[in-house]
């Protein structure tokens, strides 16, 4: 449970510790929008690759797409997943998830929305969406993050119940982008 802790930490916290890298020609389309790749990290634990859109930077970013690839796991998607929902509970006491899985694929996904319990105040509804890489073997996950800056309001609620299914069914269509290391 503490190396998911660790591997939750690095993945859900790494884009705000560090400056932004210029990437050319990578990309990923979401929701009818273009992510560019802002930031690669490879470490023990997770190799990260973060995509955000035109304009938007890794100090305030509002949507991104992520892949992430679990280097040290040996769970399943729906082991990591539930242990994933259990580190999520702890790390925000009034988060909540849910777990969906596609017993097809026996890709998982899980959804919830954290809070930051200090200043500055931010709100990050998440899905992800795990599977064991048939090239690798390796865990991995692509995430959708939408984020909003300041105390919780109805139109950043209202957003995610308008937008989350479609969201959810868009990230379990959405193709895996293969990992792009930094030279």
């Amino acid at each position: 449970m503490n190396k998911i802790l660790i591997i939750l930490i690095v993945s859900l916290f790494s884009v705000t510790a560090h400056a932004q890298d210029k990437y050319q020609d990578k990309y990923v389309a979401f929701d009818n929008t273009h992510y560019k790749l802002a930031f690669t990290q490879s470490t023990k634990p997770v190799d990260i690759n973060e995509y955000l859109p035109e304009g938007q930077t890794l100090t305030g970013w509002t949507k991104m797409i992520a892949l992430h690839r679990y280097n040290d796991v040996d769970l399943t998607p729906l082991e990591f997943a539930h242990e994933f929902a259990e580190v999520v509970k702890r790390t925000s006491s009034q988060a909540g998830s849910r777990i969906l899985k596609n017993d097809q694929t026996q890709e998982v996904m899980i959804e919830f929305i954290t809070w930051t319990q200090q200043e500055p105040i931010i709100g990050e509804f998440n899905i992800f969406r795990f599977r064991t890489d048939e090239k690798t073997g390796k865990l991995v996950g692509l995430q959708y993050a939408f984020r909003h800056y300041g105390p919780p309001n109805k139109a950043y609620e209202d957003e995610i119940t308008n937008n989350k299914a479609r969201w959810v069914q868009l990230l379990a269509s959405q193709p895996i982008p293969e990992y792009f290391a930094r030279n």
